[in-house]
């Protein structure tokens, strides 16, 4: 397993916070989760760095059918999220996707999942706000995440 840099971490774990406090601010039934497993079958089970779902208990891995959004932190691995993860995450109609880029400081926004990507894309600078396009309401500050 390969380690984590401090701004990989910090990142993550300060955009799950933003998002959690986001989410009970609107009163949403969802919540953020680190790196917790998703089980996609019949073969696939990732581990994103935030999980934001609307089953965040119970025995197994989170369910499928929960998520609301999927969120990658990458500093070295921007390329394979930003393919391969992002062609796993639509073929199994996960509504948003959203990788944050340490290296460019860049956020980018999928939805309008299809079986093999995403029909809509847009990227966002750090430091612009994050609105959700599939989860009402739900918008996070991206300063000061890098």
């Amino acid at each position: 397993m390969q380690g984590q840099a401090r701004p990989h971490t910090f990142a993550a774990n300060e955009l799950m916070f933003r998002l959690r406090m986001k989410l009970q601010e609107i009163r949403s039934d969802l919540m953020p989760l680190i790196e917790g497993t998703v089980s996609m079958p019949p073969f696939s089970a990732p581990q994103p760095d935030i999980a934001v779902t609307a089953d965040p208990k119970g025995p197994g891995y989170i369910p499928l059918n929960s998520m609301a959004l999927v969120v990658e932190v990458s500093d070295s691995s921007a390329s394979f999220d930003l393919k391969k993860k992002k062609a796993l995450y639509a073929r199994h109609s996960i509504p948003e996707y959203w990788v944050l880029e340490i290296r460019t400081s860049t956020l980018h926004q999928f939805w309008s999942p299809t079986g093999s990507g995403y029909k809509q894309h847009r990227a966002l600078s750090i430091g612009e706000l994050i609105e959700s396009i599939t989860i009402p309401g739900l918008a996070v500050a991206s300063d000061g995440l890098i």
